[in-house]
């Protein structure tokens, strides 16, 4: 939370932060962060069975490859991309994910991974896949070609929420 809180401050007066606080982690980011981070692990399981839907081969690879996928996303989701995009991409996630809440964070983790798609084919060892993931991710200026990647049909919102209908 304290990047978060410090990215806000640099834009935001303090109580405004602090109200803005209250909204991601009530409102987007229920049971984040309590004990158990129940929210936030059933988001990866989420973000996983979306990664076999939308980027099958990506699933298969890391899948094959025993790679798993969420102890990168599980810090993507927290930190809502904080320390992972440049700034001006990060603000541009920020606005998508204030608007239109936790479903913004699927949707770019997936447009990450597919962006790198033929890296990530190419690497069979976990440690480089995550490397390589890892620094995509800190030049990842061209926001249009995310965005362009990211804002998947509107079929796509109708199977996240019978998927999520099913989980519960």
């Amino acid at each position: 939370m304290n990047f978060i809180v410090a990215v806000a401050l640099l834009l935001l007066e303090p109580e405004d932060t602090f109200w803005l606080l209250i909204a991601i982690t009530e409102c987007h980011l229920t049971n984040y962060y309590n004990t158990g981070l129940i929210g936030a692990q059933v988001d990866q399981f989420v973000l996983k069975d979306l990664i076999k839907q939308k980027a099958p081969d990506i699933h298969q690879h890391f899948e094959n490859n025993e790679v798993e996928i969420t102890s990168l996303t599980l810090n993507w989701f927290m930190a809502i991309f904080i320390d992972s995009v440049p700034f001006e991409t990060l603000l541009r996630i920020w606005d998508c994910f204030l608007l239109e809440g936790s479903k913004v964070l699927f949707r770019f983790a997936i447009a990450i991974l597919i962006i790198n798609r033929e890296s990530i084919l190419t690497r069979t060892d976990t440690i480089s896949m995550m490397k390589q993931i890892k620094d995509s991710t800190k030049n990842l200026i061209d926001v249009e070609s995310l965005f362009k990647v990211n804002y998947f049909s509107f079929d796509f919102y109708i199977q996240l929420i019978e998927y999520l209908i099913d989980c519960f």
